[in-house]
């Protein structure tokens, strides 16, 4: 090994070179003057390719005059010491710690002046050099909350400069930042204060697991600081969590989703604040809104919201995302995940969240008040177009407690039919609100009235209100908001639509059958008593899916009087099958709604059918083979 203990220049020759063991001694230096250094590798010796130099006060130092340069610097070839520059244009230190090689860079200092450095991989707070050393990792200025426990750089000179770090692998800033690049700071030991102060980060490069470099914010004299090194500041970590739905999902209605973003972090957010929420597809929110301070727009399926107003350490912030579910949504949890970000946070694991809804998306409650007339009730027993003397229709089936607690459609095969019962106390009431019977009531498609979106069972009273199952209220049904084709259906009567669709909504929507010919089709009603009614005598009713139940037929094939008598020859008691036997019951064949068939005699059902069609307007000639068909799509 060479040892020196004086000025070597090098001049007259375009490059020089060192293959190392070479120790420049205490107040040593070697000069490189006006050339470029090429360091190599050494095959021999006890320090190949590294020149050391003497690291305790007074140093030696390799220098470099004002232009010369160097190359081939590596963690096997450098200078493991000080090295000093004379150059006035930026200038890169070829320095390291026995095999590991970390630069120091600092810009052109604009004007003559030197400057020395040496990099040391030494914790800290371990450190016995330079002069002030240890540096305590826990001697922390304002707003510094940590300082690498890996490594320090010595930089020393009297005028200011913004300087350059480099790491590796082996820094560990991965743990020291959290895992967040850009929470890394270039920190200083002032050594007047005995504290790390923040030098701040102007541009940062390269992966925390692997290589890059870190610039400082701020010019500093080096002779301030008797260390240099990585640091974090204090930081905001923001953390997210969604909300339930509120109020509950409901097709065709807004919720609000509430989302809060927390600062859980030392300091307060100084960067804008972005908050994601990505929702499902039949799931639909405002293409832009604001909310609280964030402003929000919408781009395939996903919200973005951004705000410029801080987060203080400790506080939180709270946005209400609008969302409405389609129809296509009810009976589904959807599942929405939302995001924060600031380029500060510290921790962005807690950056993301989902939540999904507890409850399923449900059709929404239109509640809907509908007043129709039935030809049988509202007709005398045995005349289909002599309206009852109160003006109001018959109760008989309620009086003789025949009426079911269940709705009877779908035993008669309508699909799809919302499931109630009653309690026995609603047909206790009489007069006016007293129950004739069940009714049905369907929303059909506004655009495709042969689609049924709801069917709903309730209650008619004699005065021809249509109530819930409660024998009250007006009817709730579940649906989206919008626009429907109101229809009623009964099971012994040709059903009748509205010709044109009808706005409903949760506010009381009034749909009058009686009082109106806008129905769909032609002659869907008849009139009893100045009442439009629906056309009774369809002993073969239903939801008009077989053969002769969406029409009235007295006579021919399929009659509706043949079914009546084939009930009642064959009913229960009835043992020798005798046209005139009275089958008292609930009973679809019973069309006068007395609570009795009757194929032949006083009151027979027969006799009530073929009334009916030869009473129609449009049966000119009287024939009792005359059909009338359902006016429904």
């Amino acid at each position: 090994m060479v040892y020196l203990t004086f000025f070597w220049i090098v001049r007259g020759y375009a490059q020089s070179g060192s293959f190392g063991n070479t120790f420049i001694a205490t107040s040593g230096e070697m000069g490189i003057i006006g050339v470029q250094h090429n360091f190599q590798q050494g095959s021999g010796g006890e320090l190949p390719g590294i020149v050391k130099t003497e690291r305790t006060a007074p140093q030696g130092y390799l220098s470099f005059s004002d232009g010369a340069t160097y190359q081939s610097a590596t963690d096997n070839a450098h200078v493991d010491g000080y090295v000093r520059t004379y150059n006035t244009s930026a200038f890169t230190f070829p320095i390291g710690n026995g095999t590991v090689y970390r630069p120091l860079s600092i810009p052109a200092p604009g004007s003559p002046t030197s400057y020395e450095a040496a990099y040391f991989s030494v914790n800290p707070s371990m450190a016995t050099l330079p002069a002030g050393a240890p540096f305590s990792s826990t001697s922390l200025g304002t707003g510094v909350v940590g300082v690498s426990p890996v490594e320090y750089w010595d930089l020393d000179g009297t005028v200011a400069t913004t300087v350059t770090l480099t790491w590796n692998a082996a820094s560990n800033l991965n743990t020291l930042a959290g895992g967040v690049l850009a929470n890394l700071r270039v920190v200083g030991y002032n050594s007047s204060t005995t504290t790390w102060e923040n030098l701040g980060q102007a541009a940062i490069t390269g992966m925390l697991s692997g290589t890059g470099t870190l610039t400082s914010a701020l010019s500093f004299v080096p002779n301030t600081y008797s260390a240099l090194t990585f640091g974090v500041m204090a930081s905001p970590d923001l953390s997210i969590s969604l909300g339930q739905p509120s109020p509950v999902l409901v097709a065709g209605v807004t919720s609000s989703l509430p989302i809060s973003v927390s600062n859980i972090g030392s300091e307060a957010t100084t960067n804008p604040i972005t908050v994601t929420l990505t929702f499902p597809a039949d799931l639909t929110v405002p293409t832009t809104f604001t909310t609280g301070n964030f402003g929000c727009e919408v781009a395939s399926g996903v919200v973005s919201c951004t705000s410029t107003t801080p987060i203080a350490a400790g506080a939180s912030t709270t946005l209400a995302v609008p969302v409405t579910p389609t129809p296509a949504a009810i009976g589904s949890f959807p599942t929405f995940t939302g995001g924060t970000n600031t380029p500060t946070d510290s921790n962005p694991a807690n950056n993301t969240a989902t939540v999904t809804s507890v409850s399923a998306v449900q059709p929404a409650t239109l509640v809907v008040s509908v007043k129709a007339w039935l030809q049988g009730a509202g007709a005398q027993t045995n005349s289909p177009t002599l309206a009852n003397a109160d003006g109001l229709m018959r109760d008989d089936l309620r009086v003789a407690g025949l009426l079911p607690t269940t709705e009877p459609y779908t035993a008669l095969g309508y699909s799809a039919v919302v499931a109630t019962s009653i309690a026995p106390s609603v047909t206790a009431t009489t007069g006016a609100d007293a129950i004739v019977d069940w009714i049905l009531l369907e929303l059909r498609d506004a655009n495709q009235p042969t689609t049924v979106v709801r069917r709903q069972a309730a209650l008619l009273q004699r005065d021809g209100d249509i109530v819930a199952t409660d024998g009250v209220s007006p009817v709730s049904i579940l649906a989206p908001t919008g626009s429907y084709y109101v229809a009623v259906r009964h099971r012994n009567h040709l059903g009748a639509m509205l010709e044109t669709s009808v706005g409903l909504s949760g506010t009381v929507t009034s749909v009058n059958f009686t009082n109106t010919t806008a129905t769909y089709g032609a002659n869907a009603q008849t009139s009893v008593g100045g009442k439009y009614s629906l056309w009774a005598g369809n002993a073969n009713g239903g939801p008009g899916t077989t053969s002769g139940q969406n029409t009235l037929i007295a006579q021919g094939l399929g009659s509706d009087r043949s079914t009546v008598t084939n009930q009642v020859t064959g009913a229960s008691g009835n043992s020798t099958g005798v046209n005139t036997f009275i089958s008292a019951g609930y009973q679809q064949t019973d069309v006068n709604m007395d609570g009795k068939a009757i194929a032949s005699g006083q009151r027979a059902d027969n006799s009530f059918i073929l009334n009916v069609v030869l009473s129609s307007s449009l049966n000119s000639a009287a024939v009792n083979s005359f059909i009338i068909t359902q006016q429904l799509p």
